[in-house]
């Protein structure tokens, strides 16, 4: 099963690609890593800001943890076969 066929099956919605907000590229190949930027909890004209623990519940950091990685993986979206393995697995790790 692939990555796309896995979050179809999980009901899944991948937010459309946006246009940069400045000059950088949203999605780099080396090495067989993917390296994204300029990617925030955003879902359409929906978006959440704040730290959690003063202006956000945990549950809606939760949420914009979720709105963050799904709109990346549309921008990674041609370096799906580079990131997953066998397996179809794939690792994200932010900093």
């Amino acid at each position: 099963m692939t990555a796309a066929e896995r979050l179809q099956a999980l009901g899944i919605e991948l937010p459309p690609v946006f246009a940069p907000a400045g000059s950088y590229l949203g999605c780099v190949v080396d090495g067989g890593l993917v390296y994204v930027s300029g990617h925030g909890p955003i879902a359409g004209d929906q978006m959440i800001r704040g730290k959690v623990g003063g202006d956000l519940t945990l549950a809606q950091g939760q949420q914009a943890a979720r709105m963050t990685a799904l709109s990346i993986w549309p921008r990674s979206r041609p370096s799906w076969a580079i990131s997953t393995g066998s397996s179809g697995s794939s690792r994200c790790s932010g900093w």
